[in-house]
């Protein structure tokens, strides 16, 4: 999951409005800098879609995380079974 995810763009996209006309932007973290790159005055909707894609990979990898942690903490403890 994780190759996966990293093969996919990562940041937003956001859209400005400038003089009533709109430009849209791809805004991403790059170490400490926030990096913005200039997309067009459309939106483009297969780049929307592949970040949409990576947020939701990366959602269901942070899940699978944290059941690893309940199962790694709850290892070799007992199970108390309800009579």
């Amino acid at each position: 999951m994780n190759s996966k995810i990293y093969s996919l763009p990562k940041g937003s996209i956001k859209k400005r409005r400038i003089h009533g006309n709109s430009y849209y932007y791809v805004q991403y973290r790059n170490k400490n800098k926030i990096v913005q790159k200039y997309l067009g005055r459309e939106l483009p909707e297969e780049l929307a879609k592949r970040l949409k894609e990576r947020k939701i990979l990366k959602g269901e990898l942070k899940k699978c995380d944290e059941a690893l942690k309940i199962i790694k903490r709850s290892k070799g403890k007992r199970v108390l079974k309800n009579a």
